[in-house]
């Protein structure tokens, strides 16, 4: 959704909510065909390897992973001309909410949740003739975020050794640009 609020400024967003579920049992094994399974309860044989299972891995109603039930942005933007040279000035601002890390029962009991965040951009600059200069201030609060966590071995298998991945941390840059 963009908002021309004066001829200078400009306001922009967007969000989304999700109702991301699984729809029905996930038991983690496949019919000898090859078709998912989703109705096993405890004593279940699993037919690929012939071991009895404990229940579903995951039931149904369960969040999908890394799948917020919101998130949106919002960004404003001012740009006004100063005789040939076309300044402007923009702030952003996006928020993610909190996620789960697996669906799986066991695995999401050892890998936790992700937090909501939310992150705050900046920048400014000048435009002429095609030649621009920025300078950007990202993760202007210096937010420390999740994005993702998440096990290089099976969880069950390896143990409990995350792996993190987080926003940029805050970043001043200066950008030149040339538009052909």
């Amino acid at each position: 959704m963009k908002w021309a609020a004066t001829y200078d400024l400009s306001i922009t967003g967007g969000f989304a909510w999700y109702d991301a579920k699984l729809t029905e049992n996930y038991c983690g094994f496949t019919d000898l065909s090859g078709n998912g399974v989703s109705f096993c309860p405890p004593g279940t044989i699993n037919p690929q390897t012939g071991d009895p299972v404990d229940g579903p891995q995951a039931t149904s109603g369960t969040r999908l992973p890394l799948t917020p039930e919101f998130k949106g942005s919002l960004i404003g933007r001012y740009e006004w001309d100063v005789g040939e040279y076309q300044p402007y000035f923009q702030a952003s601002v996006f928020h993610q909410g909190d996620r789960i890390t697996d669906f799986r029962t066991a695995e999401h009991a050892l890998m936790g949740d992700l937090d909501a965040y939310t992150l705050v951009d900046f920048s400014v600059g000048v435009e002429k003739n095609g030649w621009s200069i920025d300078v950007f201030l990202k993760n202007a609060f210096d937010k420390r975020t999740e994005l993702a966590r998440f096990a290089q071995c099976a969880t069950l298998t390896c143990g409990n050794q995350p792996y993190t991945v987080s926003s940029q941390p805050r970043t001043l840059g200066i950008r030149f640009a040339r538009e052909f």
